[in-house]
């Protein structure tokens, strides 16, 4: 779901494929999801802010592009990945992470798309159980 507050908020389902399960908010991304991934994809269906809130909740934590579930691992004192296109939009949606126990890992480009997956999965030790991707 593209957010309103940074127009490059989404990564290709290629690149989700090498971090980790797939929160979609329409059934109708499923098929996009298995035609990339395959039918083995670990796929959550979520139609409101409310079972978003409640995945995150009972998850370890969240690595995210989106902002509200960003903000919501926050309130709940989760642990949290922030994928940025950029510093800038990172320090304008995620102020002093190390606070949120977020880490931050933006683009060196400038676009979302070249983010170092790499990196990412670096960040992700930190967690040990169940993630949700929003």
């Amino acid at each position: 779901m593209q957010s309103r507050g940074d127009t490059d908020s989404l990564l290709p389902i290629e690149i989700w494929d090498e971090i980790a399960l797939f929160v979609i908010p329409h059934e109708k991304e499923r098929e996009n999801v298995e035609d990339v991934v395959g039918e083995d994809a670990s796929i959550v269906f979520i139609t409101c802010p409310g079972q978003l809130a409640a995945l995150i909740n009972n998850s370890a934590g969240v690595i995210a592009t989106n902002t509200a579930a960003l903000q919501l691992a926050n309130a709940r004192e989760k642990l949290s990945v922030a994928l940025f296109c950029s510093d800038e939009k990172a320090n304008v949606f995620v102020p002093e992470p190390e606070e949120k126990k977020c880490a931050v890992i933006t683009s060196k480009t400038g676009k979302l798309i070249d983010i170092d997956v790499e990196a990412v999965k670096t960040a992700l030790q930190i967690f040990n159980l169940p993630l949700a991707i929003a």
